[in-house]
């Protein structure tokens, strides 16, 4: 175990297995190209959301995409593009990531696309980002969804339009899915939800299983790898630890270290079997 999740006593495996199971190999030929998401009018814009103010702070503004695109590798270090949400920025959640990697002996450099509240569907729309993905010898591309995203059949049709499609851009660069971890007990989502259209989770787990399945069927689709957050998130919650905010929703200290251990394991599998 690396030293950044011994020191914290972080359980990274699960007694109780809920049908979570990563997906690897590539069987789809992928059809939907960022055109076709941008006209998708027989589907609905309410569905795919496409109405939504795009989301850019702090890192999906043109200015910072830019500066990724254009940046020069100044050595051999492998490069992994990290695309999401809030779930990659609070808690030192990049820091803790670069920790990770120091711990497995591999010197790598992170650039980090992501901005609060974004959603891939949204974020598909920002020209500058599908031509960093599309221009740039990237080595892992991580791509993470909105947490409510598996709760909603139309969210969950979207965010597979986008996998797919940041999957075709992306080529034969092999891509890690981040599924974000379910929020926590007593938060709404179990309670009172989140609107008419959202399923109701009986629990975290219940949550995490409805989330490993969404990934799940992308990773099949696309031949990504499921990095494995969920299994981890909920034997750590199970096993009394605490990981969330007061908000009940984000990442504390603990939790962005173990949500790094879980997808720096997907990261680093990816990077042997490139390097190789």
């Amino acid at each position: 175990m690396p030293f950044c999740q011994a020191k914290l006593g972080i359980a990274t495996t699960s007694s109780r297995r809920i049908g979570f199971a990563a997906q690897t190999n590539r069987r789809a030929v992928l059809a939907l190209g960022a055109g076709s998401v941008l006209g998708l009018g027989t589907v609905g814009n309410h569905g795919l959301r496409l109405n939504q103010k795009i989301s850019r702070v702090p890192d999906l503004r043109n200015g910072h995409l830019v500066s990724l695109r254009d940046a020069s590798p100044e050595n051999a270090a492998p490069r992994v593009l990290l695309v999401g949400n809030s779930a990659l920025i609070v808690s030192g959640f990049l820091q803790k990531l670069e920790e990770h990697a120091a711990c497995s002996g591999r010197n790598v450099r992170f650039a980090r696309a992501a901005a609060y509240g974004a959603r891939l569907i949204i974020s598909l729309r920002i020209a500058e980002l599908r031509r960093l993905i599309g221009d740039v010898s990237w080595d892992v591309i991580v791509l993470q969804d909105f947490s409510s995203v598996p709760l909603d059949r139309a969210d969950r049709f979207a965010s597979t339009v986008a996998i797919n499609t940041f999957a075709r851009i992306a080529g034969d660069v092999p891509l890690v899915l981040f599924p974000h971890w379910p929020s926590g007990p007593n938060h709404r989502v179990y309670g009172e939800g989140l609107g008419w259209r959202y399923r109701i989770p009986t629990d975290i787990r219940d949550y995490a299983h409805h989330a490993q399945s969404h990934y799940n069927a992308a990773a099949e689709d696309t031949g990504a790898t499921v990095a494995p957050l969920l299994q981890r998130w909920v034997a750590a919650i199970e096993s009394g630890q605490s990981l969330y905010k007061s908000d009940k929703h984000h990442a504390n200290e603990t939790g962005a270290e173990l949500a790094a251990g879980a997808l720096w394991h997907g990261v680093e599998k990816n990077l042997r079997v490139r390097q190789s």
